[in-house]
């Protein structure tokens, strides 16, 4: 009887499942994702605070009514000439006076309006400070995506490995099945061993096993892959079989260069730089005073004596010339900070130029090991077909069969490993340069 030998390399094996490729499982992550969602709702906050700075540059208007009734009568003296003294009349009043308001229900209305003036200058760097903020969370937001479809890209090349190895896996069984089938054809003829026989239902046995783990492993990667998508986690489906990378010339000072120019980490200590420089500005700006345009408006109700309505314009000025030096210390503490900010900046361009540099190194290793492990995967397979035709002629042992099969699976094993490494580098390096 001839025996098949197993084919390591099939096809996905969830054929009934939705195929879910992997631009579409990144763009569903980009837009579903929670911690991305969270970061997008960061980043309309962050808008609201801008729109929130503009609106201190209108005026303000308050509004102040007080209704009631005094507990007791309200009294106002006039004392004797307190209106003058004219020679046709005599004094106004002739004689001390007293105007009275009973107990009654009145009221006091007091509108204002104030227009800031000087305050226009803080304003304006406030509005400033939060556009900033606003771009931080921009780049929080960019960053949290890139990060978001690096750890897609890993786990779904993590789901597609062990789809392959579970393929290899039953085409081993399968192999391994087929031939203790043939084994105890063997024994009855008595031909071989009974410990022969025992042997191949072990290693099925342990083939079963082998398959077990390797499904379990992959139904915990999909279901990692699903939370990372933003759906259920029991939602079924298989990936494509992903091919080997590409082995494009990389001119690693263009990857440096590109990832300086795309990397959202150096424009954001860019940007903290820049916040850090405003903040000083507007501690400075505290040294001016508020001044506001403002008209009021105040009326009287139900009260003797005193005017009914009031209407005023004037110029309100706020000032506080000696503050012990909190002002000249709060100056300097925020200085620091902006020193701080600038050595940030070089510092996340050289934190980006060894992200480069490791994973362009971690890459090139990552091919040649793939490389390697292809070789030995076919050197083993050869072995194992000459050893099958030398077993079925009786020409070698059971034990040294089984040996070169396990050899086999574990060349399979390794080679599939060495892929996955591979995509999840060549992910790396992609993410490490600013390329989604």
């Amino acid at each position: 009887m001839k025996l098949v030998l197993p084919m390591l390399l099939l096809a996905p094996l969830c054929c009934g499942a939705q195929v879910l490729t992997l631009d579409a499982a990144v763009a569903l992550a980009v837009k579903e994702n929670r911690g991305v969602q969270l970061s997008a709702i960061d980043l309309a906050k962050a808008g609201e605070v801008v729109a929130q700075a503009r609106t201190r540059r209108l005026p303000k208007i308050e509004a102040n009514v007080l209704a009631g009734q005094t507990l007791v009568p309200m009294e106002f003296a006039i004392p004797m000439g307190a209106l003058g003294v004219f020679a046709a009349t005599g004094p106004i009043p002739a004689h001390n006076a007293t105007v009275t308001t009973p107990r009654t229900f009145s009221g006091l209305v007091n509108l204002s309006m104030a227009q800031p003036l000087t305050q226009l200058v803080k304003v304006g760097l406030a509005t400033r400070d939060a556009r900033v903020g606003e771009e931080l969370a921009r780049e929080t937001l960019h960053e949290q995506q890139r990060n978001t479809v690096l750890r897609v890209k890993d786990t779904y090349y993590q789901v597609a490995q062990a789809q392959a190895q579970i393929s290899g896996a039953k085409a081993s069984l399968a192999y391994l099945i087929e031939l203790s089938a043939l084994v105890d054809r063997q024994f009855a003829e008595q031909t071989v061993l009974q410990s022969d026989v025992l042997t191949m239902k072990g290693q099925v046995l342990q083939q079963q096993y082998q398959v077990l783990v390797l499904e379990n492993a992959l139904a915990s990667s999909k279901e990692t892959l699903n939370h990372l998508l933003g759906r259920d986690l029991r939602t079924d489906f298989a990936v494509e079989e992903q091919p080997v990378p590409g082995a494009d010339d990389l001119d690693l000072a263009a990857a440096r260069a590109n990832a300086i120019a795309q990397r959202s980490e150096i424009r954001m200590a860019g940007l903290q730089t820049k916040k850090a420089d405003i903040e000083i500005r507007r501690q400075r700006a505290e040294y001016l005073p508020d001044i506001s345009v403002q008209l009021s408006y105040l009326s009287l109700s139900h009260v003797s004596f005193v005017p009914k309505q009031s209407v005023s314009a004037a110029l309100l000025l706020q000032w506080q010339p000696f503050d012990w030096g909190l002002t000249r210390h709060k100056i300097a503490e925020l200085e620091g900070g902006s020193r701080q900010a600038a050595l940030s900046v070089e510092d996340a361009r050289q934190r980006v130029d060894l992200d480069v540099n490791a994973t362009f190194r971690s890459l090139t290793e990552s091919r040649a090991q793939l490389a390697t492990q292809a070789a030995i995967q076919e050197t083993e397979r050869e072995k194992l077909r000459v050893l099958t035709h030398q077993y079925q002629q009786q020409a070698v042992l059971l034990a040294d069969l089984l040996r070169q099969q396990a050899a086999v699976a574990q060349a399979s094993n390794q080679y599939q490993q060495a892929l996955a490494r591979l995509w999840s580098a060549t992910a790396g390096f992609d993410h490490a340069i600013g390329r989604d």
